[in-house]
């Protein structure tokens, strides 16, 4: 018992956090709140598997570029979010299962980005490989709305995390979206993230995306400081 922080050690479930987003060649100041929340970011080892719990969270962005010096852009608007990933035991085949719904801002299959109104549902498979690395499959289906039309899509995603003796975890997430905001190419995305724990109230995170359309690629690179409270 004595390798697992113990429960009462968490942070806080307040968020508030700052930082810079660079995505192909525009630079961008991110903030993101949510006042309750448990993240697949956060440190889950003293949890059974990882899990998400997000409500009212909240991303903008402030544009750093010469062209859109000081634009505001909401990335994200999320009424509710749920991830559980519960590993498979000898004794119990657990389902892993997500949920969420709100506001979120997506790429076309023109390379654009543009704000939905959405809800999807996943059911999957998490697998602990051994103690601090699982991998995970998941089927999600989606619907998606703005004020011009209305689609649903699917999302198979694969992925895997890892617990580091430096008090870190690396995540891995590896996805495919059909017929998102009607588009008749699919959407691949790969993320690469790092997050960094023991600090009593703060949170590091580092995150690497790459997402393609019709052989079309869009980069993207972040990192976060957060305070929790």
């Amino acid at each position: 018992m004595s390798d697992f922080p113990v429960p009462s050690s968490r942070q806080q479930e307040g968020y508030v956090g700052a930082g810079l987003t660079h995505q192909d060649s525009r630079s961008f100041m991110a903030f993101r709140a949510f006042p309750v929340a448990r993240r697949l970011a956060d440190d889950n080892r003293s949890m059974i598997g990882e899990t998400e719990l997000i409500l009212a969270d909240i991303e903008f962005s402030v544009g750093l570029a010469q062209d859109n010096l000081g634009d505001i852009y909401v990335d994200k608007a999320m009424l509710y979010q749920m991830v559980s990933r519960v590993p498979v035991t000898q004794n119990v085949s657990n389902w892993s299962s997500s949920f969420n719904i709100g506001i979120n801002r997506v790429l076309t299959g023109e390379r654009k980005r543009k704000l939905i109104v959405q809800s999807e549902f996943g059911l999957g498979f998490t697998r602990e490989v051994m103690q601090g690395l699982g991998v995970y499959s998941d089927i999600i289906v989606g619907a998606g709305a703005n004020k011009s039309e209305a689609f649903v899509y699917a999302k198979p995603v694969i992925g895997l995390y890892a617990y580091t003796k430096l008090n870190s975890k690396l995540a891995v997430n590896l996805s495919r979206t059909y017929n998102q905001y009607g588009s008749d190419n699919p959407i691949d995305a790969a993320s690469f993230s790092l997050h960094q724990y023991g600090f009593k109230d703060i949170t590091l995170d580092f995150e690497v995306n790459i997402q393609k359309v019709d052989n079309e690629y869009e980069s993207s690179a972040s990192f976060m400081l957060g305070y929790r409270f």
